[in-house]
């Protein structure tokens, strides 16, 4: 990979981040929102799992793009709540496959 390709792909992944923000509901966003900010505040650290999981125990919907979830946090970071660290740990969802998934932290 060179440099090049680096670049193209940063710039993806954040037109990617931006559209997914801008396309998914306001009501849920926000709810998500909240639920970043109560795991935050409650745990010393956190994964995406545990955002999922809340959602779920919170009844909510799951969001028409599982990315959502990542705009949700940026924000929250953005809006220095949250911030990620340099830690990984593997995802429990089936869905993710055992991957590594980013630790996040409250700020």
């Amino acid at each position: 990979m060179n440099l090049l390709d680096i670049i193209a792909a940063t710039e993806a992944k954040e037109k990617a981040i931006t559209q997914v923000a801008t396309t998914t509901d306001p009501k849920w966003f926000a709810q998500c929102y909240d639920i970043v900010v109560a795991t935050a505040t409650n745990t010393k650290d956190f994964t995406t799992d545990d955002i999922w999981q809340a959602l779920a125990d919170a009844h909510l919907p799951t969001p028409h793009e599982p990315r959502a979830i990542g705009a949700v946090l940026r924000h929250a970071a953005a809006n220095k709540l949250i911030r990620p660290t340099d830690q990984y740990r593997p995802s429990h969802r089936v869905a993710c496959h055992a991957r590594p998934i980013r630790v996040w932290t409250k700020q």
